[in-house]
């Protein structure tokens, strides 16, 4: 059973206005995503860096004109821990458990809005201080705490057990709820569909989750995706969209992160 868009609780999204602008950064690029404009920019073409090429960027599209601007990192992994049981001696000792760490990138800190959960992860200290350079008011957050952030209002809603799925171009990120609790979170990568379903899976069985007993929320339905739903559908019974893909664009083709193509932290 696909459950369409009307029987769901929607997620407390908010959307880009007009004096807002939300610059995300990836692996190999940067979207700055306005409530006009998205565009996606690749790393070998313009880098977030204090020179020239990237002044007038910025100056050519009055990006410095915004009145609130927030930077999400989506281009390194976080490390969730227990804020009750963090310590921050150790704060490289956690995060070097999941990853190998760059001694190229700084560690940065952050905590969900509950308080509940430190989060770490790598990024780069020279664009962020470029970003800080140009932008006087500009925040910063992980993606994965943006998510956790807005999917654990839902999550207190419902006592049954959810599973809640970001999906980006190379990995997607999961998270599982029971009761407003955080469960699980992890991002794994994919290929393809076979790709998808084994980590989904191994996941659901490590967990011995009963498959009748927990649903699946996919945050937003786009249409690069549909293979991995059709496919899914051939195993699960309760799929969510929390929204459903407006219309197609070539700035929201080419996101690799299309749930925050429209999405301010």
């Amino acid at each position: 059973m696909e459950i369409g868009l009307q029987f769901l609780m929607p997620l407390n999204k908010k959307n880009i206005t007009e004096n807002e602008l939300s610059i995300q950064i990836f692996k190999d690029g940067f979207s700055f995503c306005t409530h006009f404009s998205k565009k996606f920019i690749p790393f070998k073409e313009i880098d977030i860096q204090s020179n020239t090429v990237f002044k007038n960027f910025l100056e050519e599209n009055a990006y410095q004109d915004f009145d609130r601007v927030i930077t999400v990192f989506i281009d390194q992994p976080a490390t969730f821990v227990p804020n009750k049981l963090y310590n921050e001696k150790n704060i490289e000792l956690y995060l070097s458990q999941n990853i190998p760490l760059n001694p190229l990138l700084q560690i940065s800190r952050e905590i969900t809005q509950d308080e509940e959960i430190v989060v770490l992860y790598e990024s780069n200290k020279n664009r962020e201080d470029t970003l800080r350079h140009y932008f006087k008011n500009i925040d910063f957050s992980h993606f994965s705490v943006v998510l956790y952030d807005l999917i654990r209002k839902a999550a207190l809603t419902n006592e049954k057990t959810e599973m809640y799925i970001n999906m980006q171009n190379n990995q997607f990120d999961l998270l599982v709820f029971n009761s407003g609790k955080l469960m699980f979170y992890n991002s794994f990568p994919h290929k393809n569909e076979e790709d998808f379903l084994y980590y989904l899976f191994a996941m659901a069985e490590q967990y011995s989750l009963d498959p009748d007993l927990y649903s699946i929320r996919f945050l937003g339905k786009y249409s690069r995706f549909n293979s991995y739903y059709e496919a899914l559908k051939n195993y699960h019974k309760e799929i969510e969209y929390t929204e459903i893909e407006a219309l197609d664009s070539l700035d929201l083709d080419n996101h690799p992160a299309p749930y925050f193509f429209n999405l301010m932290a």
